[in-house]
């Protein structure tokens, strides 16, 4: 398996793999997270500073409480579609966290030109540009590396949505995360709204949805150190992860198996 392949990194190597000329589309994983979007939304503002006009899309849908959030209150732009002019020529397009190749993206209709990733690779990608990093916890970290080695001054909304990635993907840095995770969110603290963005990452849901997660714990199973629950949806992606979580805490269980109404029958 090729990770990480198409050397070097950066803004200038990415911006040189494109074509000034022909319409640009940064796309997220089918269902963005705030690390997604984050991400779009930080490189499509930092490709604008080459003149490189962008716009960040996805498929599926938002079905994450925090991330409709942070749209809402920094004004992010993304859209679950795209509207190309034919006479501009195919489309350009970016994928951030996530990769066609591990099938988590379902790609808009163009040229895939660059992945920028930190999920390990299925095998490499195909397209000029490839940064894939799994050793990292966040792509958000990524592409403030990017701000920072195109020594571009990065906006204090970009920072703060930048933050809540990060924030958002290591459980504010106590899950699994690299010098590099730790760099980046030292200098994003210092820029962005901390605040704002700590505020978004921990509203998860509304008190319907607690009822359901009491619900879910009452008539959950554990087997083996294994916890089996479902929760009766609809519900917001971060619920499971809560209850996911939540639970991982006992000193007795080492895996948590959470998921919406549908799925099959609990272990008896």
């Amino acid at each position: 398996m090729a990770e990480s392949s198409c050397l070097p990194f950066g803004l200038d190597a990415l911006v040189s793999a494109l074509d000034p000329a022909r319409p640009l589309v940064i796309q997220t994983h089918d269902f963005p997270d705030l690390d997604a979007v984050a991400s779009a939304w930080g490189l499509s503002l930092l490709l604008a500073r080459r003149g490189l006009a962008s716009a960040c899309v996805y498929r599926g849908r938002i079905r994450s409480r925090s991330l409709a959030s942070l749209v809402s209150q920094l004004g992010l732009t993304i859209a679950n579609e795209v509207f190309p002019r034919p006479e501009e020529g195919r489309l350009q397009l970016i994928v951030v966290d996530g990769s066609p190749v591990n099938g988590n993206v379902s790609l808009f209709d163009g040229d895939l030109v660059a992945v920028v990733d930190h999920h390990r690779a299925t095998c490499q990608p195909p397209c000029p540009y490839s940064d894939i990093r799994p050793e990292m916890a966040s792509c958000s970290a990524i592409i403030e590396g990017y701000w920072k080695s195109a020594s571009e001054p990065l906006p204090a909304d970009a920072a703060t949505a930048l933050l809540a990635g990060i924030q958002s993907d290591t459980d504010f840095l106590s899950r699994r995360a690299s010098p590099e995770d730790f760099s980046s969110y030292y200098r994003l603290v210092s820029i962005g709204d901390f605040s704002l963005a700590s505020r978004v990452v921990r509203t998860v849901f509304d008190l319907a949805e607690l009822d359901l997660v009491i619900e879910a714990m009452r008539d959950s199973v554990v087997r083996d150190g294994v916890f089996w629950a479902w929760i009766k949806g609809p519900c917001s992606q971060e619920v499971l992860a809560v209850l996911a979580e939540f639970v991982l805490r006992t000193e007795e269980i080492q895996a948590a198996v959470v998921a919406e109404h549908g799925v099959p029958a609990l272990p008896s």
